[in-house]
C-alpha cells in the first residue's frame, strides 16, 4: 500500500463524515476492515456494509479527486488543508495500522488556510 492510497483512503472517510453521508462510527468500522484488507479501497468496505450508497460514492470519489488536484495532485497536502477533523481526527488515532497513523499525521500537519488563530499540535 503505498502512502498516497492511504492518504487518499483517509481523505475520502473524513470527507464522506463531513458531508454527513456516514456516522464516524461506520467509518472507524470501514477503517478496521481496510486495515485487514487495504487492497480495496475503503470506498468499498463502506459500500459493502451498506453505511454508504453508490451514487453517493461517486459523488465522494469525483470531490476527492477534486479536492486532491486543487492541492496539486498530493493527497497529504488534501488532507492537510482540511478544517474541523480533530475531533474525528482523535476517534481514528486508535486504529493500530501506521498507513492510517501516518496519513493521519498529514491530516494535523498544517493549519487550516486563512484561520490565524489555529494553532498545530
Amino acid at each position: 500500500m503505498t502512502s498516497a492510497a492511504a492518504d487518499r483512503n483517509l481523505l475520502f472517510g473524513i470527507l464522506a463524515v463531513q458531508m454527513d453521508f456516514v456516522r464516524s462510527e461506520q467509518l472507524i468500522a470501514a477503517m478496521n476492515a481496510w486495515v485487514l484488507d487495504k487492497q480495496r479501497p475503503l470506498a468499498d468496505h463502506l459500500v459493502a456494509t451498506g453505511a454508504l450508497a453508490g451514487d453517493s460514492r461517486q459523488l465522494l470519489d469525483a470531490l476527492v479527486d477534486k479536492h486532491i488536484a486543487l492541492h496539486g495532485g498530493r493527497a497529504e497536502a488534501s488532507l492537510a488543508a482540511l478544517s474541523s477533523v480533530e475531533p474525528l481526527r482523535r476517534e481514528l488515532a486508535v486504529i493500530a495500522d501506521s498507513d492510517v497513523q501516518q496519513s493521519l499525521g498529514h491530516a494535523a500537519a498544517v493549519t487550516p488556510r486563512g484561520d490565524r488563530h489555529a494553532t498545530v499540535a
